[in-house]
């Protein structure tokens, strides 16, 4: 063998394991990337959906305000109670009204948060309208 083919045949493996460390370097880079990028994902889908879930029992609460006032006021046959019978002067219009903008807002960050419950929003907002 010649001194050439000692030299060259010395630097093949140094050329192949440096080509192998970067190439293994960018892998894990890459694959880090990635799971840094699920996990802020993840986090974003998740802090969404408990917000919508929040969302959720608030129109929830807010439906059961407005159908109670509108049922009250048409069982007693009364805008509201009258202020002496109890001594509140509680309103069931005014109750209504009160509450309508909050179900309203609530209904509307709904539909922005999640446009594919758009459509679940949309029908507890058209029965609303339709109650009133």
């Amino acid at each position: 063998m010649t001194s050439v083919q000692t030299a060259s045949a010395a630097r093949f493996p140094m050329r192949f394991l440096t080509i192998a460390v970067i190439l293994t370097g960018v892998v894990l880079v890459w694959l880090g990337w990635g799971a840094y990028k699920s996990y802020r994902e993840i986090r974003t889908i998740k802090e969404r959906d408990f917000r919508i879930e929040q969302l959720r029992g608030t129109i929830m609460l807010w439906d059961e305000v407005l159908t109670m006032s509108a049922r009250m006021a048409a069982v007693t046959g009364e805008k509201g109670l009258e202020a002496g019978a109890t001594g509140r002067g509680d309103d069931w219009e005014r109750r209504y009204k009160d509450h309508e903008k909050q179900l309203e807002e609530a209904i509307q960050e709904v539909i922005e948060l999640a446009p594919q419950a758009s459509a679940m929003a949309q029908q507890t907002d058209q029965a609303n309208r339709a109650l009133v």
